[in-house]
């Protein structure tokens, strides 16, 4: 960095960059509050969003300051310089000389220059929600000194952010409080999220408090460092996040909507127990159910809010802990829905007794007597710290999640087995389907989860696995049937049944169900268990393939399972995965991760435009292009109300939400009784920062079940149409595959709209 200026104003310059930055910062005028807030933003960003390191954001502040204070003593300079042209003597202008000398014009990052300055400024304007230091036990350890060592006690700690704190920085967002006030109940009928479903309708405090705050919990565990290197036992953590039902589950997905709860050492939560870890939440959690609730000031208003924990997602292993059931090995009745022994019994959950809140409190009174039999025997080794809320019950609100019980169990083993027995019978080889893999045309729709090569002994292993992410095993079962499909005769009874189980993917992830749609489902896992049994005869019924027989009863319950599945929490990990990388220090990782995380939301929380209920549109610089030399003007001209005059802006692709739209991809604009695609063909942003595709209407010709997608055509006649994203019957865009010169699409789910 240039430490050197010209002229006689370099002492001066200086003096303001060694201003004592330990003064109270907060006896200061408007614009210089302003200037402190947009300068600490500005470093929250650098440091939280963009992952800059404190050794970089230290040199990035020295360099502007240095920038903006050489800059500034110029601009002074040549402002006096003029005036003396024109006469006028700058020195007997009143205040001018101060506005120059002004600190914060020098120094932008005046009392922001050091961690603790920032942490501190944060704090008392931000809303900073510190983490609660949550002694659990002491412990013995031998620490260094120069050349010695000696024993020590030292406490163990898990990291809590209090939650009633949590929720008022939350309510103080307009477009949060918004969305808790409101609600978004389906109004036909449909299931949509946990408010549509039978458990909040017959709530007791939902019943009399619809607006009652949901909070949606997830728990797991994750490795921060090499998964394969010397110390992943070591700094593994415990990871508990929470998130509002109450706000729309199309917001509900950003990551800036899920909050963090806890941190701790996986190790310390194996000794001390995870009761003992959400002791403090619970404890909120009461207050929270109380009759008279919890006043939230929020601008001079005070709201009186109730509200309980709605549900709990994880894992199985991580559910079953949070439940109090036994682990699958060591339990003689493996489902934590049922009292199932034998799950090749049936394959309707009616045929199984199920677990409820009575014989739950009878499976735990018996653990007094012998705690090793009956726990083996009912799968239930405690009770639960969670029964002790009024509201929940770990009999209603632990549904299985969909992406490990399907994306990562069924799917993965079931087209593991199809694959091996395609291949035993020399319909197609491993190489073929490998090279399919590899060379298939994927758009960049599916091109971020895109599978791997499967190697051989992934196929010969015993386990039931394709060494493929969620991600990855449902792009590979939604695209297999174009990749090897006109290999294989359309009536082979192994093809046929892991169409059924495409099926069953798409109604469960489904974001609105019918009763009809649940129905379906029911009758489909029937169908598709029992052909399995058949045509698998060495193959045992996973466990997994046996909670699919719930997952009917559980849509009814808390409404469609993608609204609560693990796949955006899991993404939130890449969050502290990241920081842990960067900041190279695990000497108490918890506690600095978990005071970035809630800086990183201040920065979030700090305007409406960063809000997790902002409607955000990003496009790449565009074309402006006058509305009379438009080709589609006509398209517009049917939606808008433009003028002659008005300016409109061309573009190739553009991102809506975080959804990104791209020319020549097909979106569902109308239904009738099949799905109708359009083409876009150019997407128009407004000067209003309004966007409209420009789609093409094709023929819908039917729905092809041998590659489970529908053929389409391109119409007899040109049909254009200007459509925004909010119209669209669904917001994900879509590729087209073609195989022998016919044109396929693939939906993602099923879609209640069309039918």
């Amino acid at each position: 960095m240039g430490t050197s200026a010209s002229g006689d104003n370099t002492d001066s310059i200086v003096d303001h960059m060694l201003i004592d930055e330990s003064e109270n910062y907060l006896a200061t005028t408007e614009p210089e509050l302003d200037s402190f807030r947009t300068s600490a933003l500005f470093l929250i960003k650098a440091q939280e969003i963009h992952k800059v390191s404190q050794t970089a954001l230290d040199d990035i502040i020295a360099e502007l300051t240095f920038i903006c204070s050489r800059e500034l003593t110029v601009l002074q300079s040549k402002v006096f310089k003029c005036l003396s042209i024109g006469g006028v003597d700058p020195y007997k202008i009143n205040g001018l000389k101060e506005i120059f000398n002004k600190c914060y014009l020098h120094n932008p990052f005046h009392g922001l220059t050091s961690d603790h300055l920032r942490g501190r400024y944060i704090e008392e304007h931000l809303g900073f929600v510190e983490p609660k230091e949550i002694k659990l036990g002491k412990k013995l350890v031998r620490r260094c000194i120069g050349v010695r060592s000696r024993w020590s006690l030292t406490w163990d700690c898990a990291y809590y952010v209090p939650l009633l704190q949590s929720l008022q920085q939350l309510l103080k967002n307009d477009p949060i409080l918004s969305e808790v006030l409101k609600g978004h109940h389906m109004r036909d009928g449909t299931l949509g999220d946990y408010c549509d479903g039978s458990i909040y309708k017959h709530h007791d405090l939902f019943k009399s408090n619809p607006n009652a705050i949901q909070v949606m919990l997830y728990y797991d565990d994750v490795e921060v460092v090499n998964p394969i290197g010397s110390r992943t036992k070591k700094h593994k953590l415990a990871l508990f996040y929470y998130t509002l039902g109450n706000i729309s589950p199309c917001y509900r997905s950003s990551l800036k909507c899920i909050q963090l709860v806890m941190i701790v050492k996986y190790t310390h939560l194996r000794k001390y127990g995870i009761d003992t870890i959400l002791k403090p939440f619970v404890q909120e959690l009461k207050m929270l159910e109380h009759d008279d609730g919890v006043a939230f000031n929020v601008k001079d208003t005070t709201y009186h809010f109730r509200g309980t924990l709605t549900i709990v997602s994880a894992d199985n292993p991580a559910s079953h802990l949070i439940g109090g059931y036994r682990s699958l090995s060591s339990a003689l009745r493996k489902c934590c829905f049922c009292m199932a022994v034998d799950i090749t019994e049936s394959y309707y959950s009616e045929d199984f007794q199920p677990r409820t809140r009575v014989t739950h409190a009878n499976h735990c009174s018996t653990l007094e007597a012998s705690p090793e039999y009956f726990a083996t025997t009912y799968g239930v080794q405690r009770d639960s710290i969670l029964n002790e809320l009024r509201f929940f019950h770990v009999t209603e609100g632990l549904p299985m999640d969909a992406m490990h019980d399907l994306l990562e169990g069924v799917v993965q083993y079931e087209t593991k087995e199809l694959l091996k027995q395609l291949i035993s019978e020399g319909i197609v080889t491993l190489q073929q389907v490998n090279d399919a893999i590899v060379s298939f045309p994927y758009s960049y729709v599916d091109a971020s989860s895109k599978p791997v090569p499967i190697e051989n002994t992934t196929l010969t292993s015993r386990d039931h696995k394709l060494k493929q992410t969620a991600a990855q095993a449902w792009c590979l079962a939604r695209l297999l049937p174009f990749m090897i499909g006109s290999e294989i005769p359309e009536d082979h009874p192994h093809w046929l049944n892991f169409l059924l189980l495409l099926k069953i993917v798409d109604v469960v992830f489904a974001p609105v169900c019918t009763m009809d749609n649940i129905t379906y489902l029911r009758e489909l896992i029937n169908d598709h268990h029992s052909a399995f049994q058949d045509l698998y005869p060495d193959s045992p019924i996973l466990p997994k393939m046996h909670y699919m027989i719930h997952i009917p009863e559980w849509i009814l319950r808390v409404g469609p399972l993608s609204r609560c599945w693990c796949m955006r929490y899991e993404a939130k990990h890449n969050y502290f995965k990241t920081i842990a990388h960067r900041i190279k220090s695990f000497k108490n990782i918890s506690k600095a991760m978990a005071n970035r995380h809630q800086t990183l939301m201040c920065y979030y929380l700090s305007n409406a435009h960063l809000s997790p209920i902002h409607k955000d549109m990003r496009t790449p610089k565009c074309h402006e292009i006058a509305i009379e030399n438009y080709q589609y003007r006509a398209q517009l001209d049917k939606v808008t109300s433009l003028t002659e005059s008005s300016i409109i802006s061309s573009t190739s692709w553009i991102e809506i939400n975080g959804t990104t739209y791209k020319t020549g991809v097909f979106v569902v604009t109308a239904s009738d009784m099949l799905p109708l695609f359009s083409q876009i063909v150019d997407i128009v942003v407004l000067q209003e920062e309004k966007c409209y595709f420009i789609c093409e209407a094709y023929e819908t010709l039917g729905f092809y079940n041998h590659y489970h997608a529908y053929e389409i055509t391109k119409s007899s006649a040109l049909e254009l149409n200007a459509i925004q994203q909010c119209d669209l019957v669904d917001f994900h865009p879509l590729s087209c595959h073609s195989v022998s010169n016919s044109f396929y699409i693939c939906m993602k789910y099923h879609i209640v709209e069309l039918y």
